[in-house]
């Protein structure tokens, strides 16, 4: 299973080639999104000017990608990932905490545009822009 991040979501959304190219080559993988990723690209559609961005339109250009909730389980990643990350001094923002909490706790990788997972052990997670970029 292959679980995409808010910054992989937002270049797929804003139909950027290597998100688009990324998915053309897994015609048959199975997608999730995180509930907390949803909730980022919610926040960031509630305080857009732009027309056409709204929650509902995102949830129309989703439609094809199961959600995945954040779980007990997923809450226990999240806790093991942070003090893990605190003990070796870094940092990244809670939220991404937690979405590698539900992608390592349901086994799949991340696929994501940014950074921040680098330091995230256990979890594998794939960078279409460093694939697929001109």
């Amino acid at each position: 299973m292959l679980c995409l991040d808010t910054s992989f979501l937002i270049n797929y959304l804003h139909g950027r080639d290597h998100a688009l190219t990324f998915l053309e080559k897994r015609p048959n993988a199975e997608y999730s999104v995180p509930t907390l990723a949803l909730w980022e690209l919610y926040a960031g559609a509630e305080r857009s000017d732009k027309k056409g961005d709204s929650i509902a339109a995102i949830d129309d250009s989703l439609d094809w990608i199961d959600v995945i909730g954040f779980s007990r389980s997923a809450a226990q990643e999240g806790a093991r990932i942070r003090a893990r990350l605190f003990d070796q001094g870094t940092q990244i923002n809670a939220v991404d905490v937690l979405i590698a909490g539900v992608a390592r706790d349901s086994g799949a990788d991340l696929v994501a545009i940014d950074r921040d997972f680098d330091n995230v052990d256990g979890l594998n997670v794939l960078y279409p822009n460093d694939l697929y970029s001109k």
